[in-house]
């Protein structure tokens, strides 16, 4: 990975040099950009998410400037081929972005959308997300941590209780907020989880949210029909947005925790 270290003793632009010259990245503090001083230890790398949100289709990745505002980034493509499955996408505590299709972890370049395979794990996952302490975790049949260097899996929710819907988000409270299957017709529940303690938060009035994201503190599912919906802790919905656009994953960003 190429780094780039900035001086605090020097004017911006040419601190940043290279760095500041990216189509994509403008160096004046902006919303959803960052440079020196939000980065951990002052350091940037090359392909590092900069910005607050991301989303995904099965076969391109976003930027979403919320709360109707999509950047295209480009096709995922690994070793020079498209991937046209990829279920989920999640950041890292150090603005690292992954992506998950079936049982393959992959880590992201956030410029290009270019894919790197990390490991794989023994089951397939739907949902990916990281804890606020930084621990990666995927769900699927139940809801897993995952090492990220043997990219062994411990259950923290058993497979059983509940079937993913989709999506898995890590919140700056500590806890993880889950998309599951629904006894009731199409529609999809709720769930938050603490720990290894799940809390059923309520039957939504949507079905197929395959994406969950955050954005000034609320939580936001996007739908594989288009339709982007404000979920509440209390279990209540409301829909903000529908597209054409069908959604399979979504990410935020947590140096802006």
């Amino acid at each position: 990975m190429i780094f780039f270290i900035f001086s605090c003793w020097i004017d911006v632009e040419a601190k940043l040099g290279d760095f500041a010259n990216r189509a994509d990245v403008d160096y004046e503090v902006e919303e959803g950009l960052i440079f020196d001083s939000a980065v951990p230890g002052g350091v940037a790398f090359e392909g590092q998410a900069l910005r607050k949100n991301y989303v995904n289709t099965n076969d391109t990745l976003y930027i979403w400037e919320p709360p109707q505002n999509y950047i295209e980034v480009g096709s995922f493509s690994w070793q020079g081929q498209p991937v046209e499955d990829v279920t989920d996408i999640a950041i890292d505590l150090q603005g690292q972005l992954f992506a998950v299709t079936d049982n393959m972890i992959f880590s992201v370049n956030a410029e290009t959308a270019e894919l790197e395979l990390e490991g794989t794990v023994s089951r397939a996952l739907v949902g990916l997300a990281f804890l606020s302490t930084g621990e990666l975790v995927g769900a699927g049949d139940g809801v897993y941590l995952i090492d990220k260097n043997s990219f062994e899996m411990e259950p923290l929710i058993p497979s059983g209780r509940y079937q993913t819907s989709g999506d898995i988000v890590g919140h700056p409270n500590g806890n993880l907020y889950w998309t599951v299957q629904s006894g009731t017709g199409n529609l999809d529940d709720f769930v938050e989880i603490s720990g290894t303690q799940t809390t059923f938060l309520g039957t939504l009035s949507t079905s197929f949210v395959w994406g969950l994201g955050m954005a000034n503190e609320q939580i936001y599912g996007f739908s594989a029909t288009g339709e982007v919906h404000q979920l509440f802790i209390n279990g209540d919905n409301q829909e903000v947005q529908s597209s054409t656009q069908g959604w399979w994953g979504a990410a935020t960003n947590p140096i802006w925790w």
